[in-house]
């Protein structure tokens, strides 16, 4: 029999379904994914305490989102960080909120969670942003990438034509590319041609 890896199923937080609720009954027919950085934590070799919730909702809604949460949640929120704020603000919050524009056509899933329908994106997707926004996710660059990586690809099935085709639109597929190749063939030796 061919063993096939499991369907990456994040556990979702209460936090997580709190917001999920929150952005469902008032952008009901928006897409949205939401998801935190701890769902990494079984893929590094150094865990991270820090953690990051990104909430991406559809374009031109971010600063609405951004204000609703804000006039209804206490969390640190920062809109479409730049640079600067991951630098002084993001790197010294406890837990910050981060509020992005969702690229459409993103890999995004679904799970029902006590009547909440909660979007969450699947994992080609986490890793594409990872490698694609360097400043929001400085500590996992470098050698934790590639780590990351090579156990996402070992404990998950990964579909690779989703993978790099959302990597494309985001205008990374040949650096992905290169960079499963240069740092982890011996992975995924068939699927790099």
């Amino acid at each position: 029999t061919l063993f096939r890896s499991p369907k990456y199923n994040p556990d979702l937080s209460t936090e997580s379904i709190k917001l999920s609720k929150f952005i469902t009954q008032h952008f009901q027919d928006l897409k949205y994914c939401i998801w935190a950085t701890s769902w990494l934590n079984e893929f590094l070799q150094h865990q991270s305490s820090k953690v990051i919730t990104i909430i991406e909702i559809e374009k031109g809604y971010e600063q609405n989102l951004y204000f609703h949460l804000k006039d209804n949640f206490s969390h640190e929120l920062y809109l479409n960080p730049q640079e600067k704020e991951i630098d002084l603000y993001i790197s010294e919050s406890r837990k910050p909120v981060v509020i992005k524009k969702l690229i459409t056509r993103s890999p995004i899933s679904q799970q029902s969670i006590n009547k909440t329908k909660v979007a969450f994106p699947q994992l080609e997707k986490i890793l594409v942003d990872l490698f694609s926004d360097e400043k929001l996710f400085y500590f996992y660059q470098g050698a934790e990438m590639t780590y990351l990586f090579e156990n996402a690809i070992k404990r998950y099935s990964i579909n690779y034509t989703r993978l790099f085709s959302y990597a494309k639109r985001r205008d990374r597929e040949e650096k992905l590319k290169s960079f499963l190749s240069n740092n982890l063939k011996h992975v995924i030796k068939d699927v790099i041609e």
